[in-house]
């Protein structure tokens, strides 16, 4: 078996942490992070999340632009055992109240600048009501709950087979679907994740 068939999202980056420790991973929102910073930052994202109750099985839904943020909560959500649904941001209220209820999300992360009105139109209209709302800009939002996680990784059972990413496909049957892919498919549809050379396959 192939050795990139067995590893997770965080197993990846870990991998990364260790052989390209000063190599940028990711630039956003004007900051550039190595990999091992971008490693860090999803540990502490996935502690946190647990910390609200997020866990296996359990949806985290991204209603904002384009974000590091992303990254880190794919990372987390995979770690977790749960999944990562980045919508899309341009979608109206309605269409969004339709995301909120057929996920039922477990978290929601949200984006107050441009797309504010939508997020919190949608969130006043929908059905599901049991998710923990956090902001992506502002005070006491997106950065304090990954600065609030705790730093060292927790023990877990790991599983790349268990779905990590939800994306919404076209209509089938008059609605959108929420399509699964497990860590194993995203990390194969993007082989420059990782230099397999690294691990000897």
């Amino acid at each position: 078996m192939n050795a990139l068939h067995s590893l997770t999202l965080a197993e990846i980056l870990e991998e990364h942490r260790r052989s390209r420790p000063r190599q940028v991973a990711a630039v956003s929102e004007g900051r550039s992070f190595t990999y091992p910073e971008l490693a860090d930052r999803a540990t502490r994202l996935a502690n946190a999340l647990e910390d609200l109750g997020v866990g296996r099985g359990d949806r985290i839904l991204w209603l904002a632009q384009n974000h590091h943020g992303v990254l880190e909560g794919l990372v987390a959500a995979g770690e977790l055992g749960a999944m990562l649904c980045p919508a899309n941001w341009r979608q109206t209220a309605d269409e969004l109240v339709f995301v909120i209820d057929d996920l039922a999300p477990a978290v929601v992360i949200w984006q107050d600048a441009e797309i504010g009105p939508a997020v919190r139109a949608a969130r006043e209209r929908a059905a599901h009501a049991g998710a923990h709302w956090i902001a992506l800009d502002g005070p006491g939002g997106y950065e304090d709950l990954v600065a609030g996680g705790a730093p060292e990784p927790r023990p877990r059972e790991r599983d790349a087979d268990l779905p990590a990413l939800v994306i919404y496909t076209a209509a089938f049957g008059g609605r959108p679907n929420g399509a699964m892919l497990s860590q194993t498919a995203i990390a194969w549809q993007d082989l420059a994740l990782i230099d397999i050379q690294d691990l000897g396959a």
